[in-house]
């Protein structure tokens, strides 16, 4: 059984979570797709991830300044 890997999540001015573990992964393509050879090649990717708290956040999780 593999355990679930514990995220520090850091986000300058908006977010501080302490423990945190990866709710939601996933990749889509952008723009216009080409064919390069036999493979299906788009202008961009879109990374998405969605973190869920392990604890209650409460006022004092604050990040110093």
């Amino acid at each position: 059984m593999d355990f679930p890997h514990i995220y520090k999540i850091h986000v300058k001015g908006l977010r501080f979570i302490r423990w945190a573990y990866l709710d939601n992964l996933s990749f889509s393509m952008v723009g216009q797709r080409r064919l390069v050879g036999k493979k299906m090649v788009p202008e961009a990717y879109v990374c998405t991830m969605s973190f869920k708290s392990l604890t209650v956040e409460v006022a004092n999780f604050i990040d110093q300044l």
